[in-house]
Formats: C-alpha cells, structure tokens, sequence
C-alpha cells in the first residue's frame, strides 16, 4: 500500500531520457570548485582594494 514506485522498499527508480539534458557531461567538483573560488574572491577583493 505505498504511493509510488518502490514505496514499499525505500528504493528509488532512475529515468533515463533519450534526450540529453543542460547539465549532462558537467563536472560538477570543478563547478563546486569554481561557486567556492568566487565566493571567496568576493569576499576578499573588498578588503585588498581597501575599503
């Protein structure tokens, strides 16, 4: 008596799409390294440019 596909065992389903999406082939630690090096810049550029 679950409400979806796999309810009943907690598993999950994947779909696959014919169709390639946005993101596909995106590396995604250098796209997590990047967000993080530009936080820091915008966070230390302020300070170096003195005010």
């Amino acid at each position: 008596m679950g409400a979806g596909v796999g309810a009943e065992t907690g598993s999950t389903l994947g779909v696959v799409s014919g169709r390639p999406g946005a993101f596909t082939g995106m590396d995604v630690a250098a796209m997590n390294r990047l967000v993080a090096d530009l936080d820091r810049a915008g966070r230390e550029l302020p300070e170096a440019g003195g005010g």
